[in-house]
């Protein structure tokens, strides 16, 4: 039984989390957002959700190779994940050089409040970006939407305002 257990759970591991970057993957970010999204729903809570590109990442995969861009994706992701500190924030992998943020119970002020604690993190880990148009090191894009779930919404149009920002 304990082993079976431990199967259960290494193969949840598979499923959940993406295997480059250690974080959370879509599939288990669509399911922490449904939750939360009636969380706050029932309770009335603000409800942010941040997406972060990595700036001019082809450009950065171009000059220094993929295996390098790996590597960039798994330290960016860190930082991220680090930087997150409240126990219902969650951070996961959206996409190619895109991660999503969930951050539940915030408004619009404290949630710009965390991007630009993340932008500057990942600033200051000075990973050399020669190409790139907006620094000599890798930085990040972020877009911000925010609301109160309720029945007139839906979590799609949420990430779209979110992704129109970025």
């Amino acid at each position: 039984i304990e082993q079976e257990e431990e199967k259960r759970k290494i193969l949840e591991t598979y499923a959940y989390i993406d295997s480059m970057t250690q974080i959370a993957n879509r599939r288990y970010f669509d399911q922490f957002l449904d939750k939360e999204w009636r969380y706050c729903q029932r309770n009335k809570k603000n409800l942010c959700i941040v997406l972060i590109d990595i700036d001019n990442f082809k450009l950065y995969n171009d000059r220094y190779g993929h295996q390098a861009g790996d590597e960039c994706l798994k330290k960016v992701a860190r930082v991220l994940d680090d930087n997150l500190n409240r126990s219902h924030d969650f951070i996961a992998r959206y996409g190619g050089e895109e991660f999503i943020c969930i951050l539940p119970n915030t408004n619009i002020e404290d949630a710009k409040v965390i991007c630009e604690k993340l932008r500057v993190e990942i600033e200051n880990l000075k990973i050399p970006h020669e190409d790139s148009k907006t620094s000599n090191v890798v930085t990040i894009s972020i877009g911000i939407s925010c609301t109160i779930p309720n029945e007139n919404i839906e979590m799609n149009d949420l990430i779209r305002k979110a992704d129109n920002a970025l």
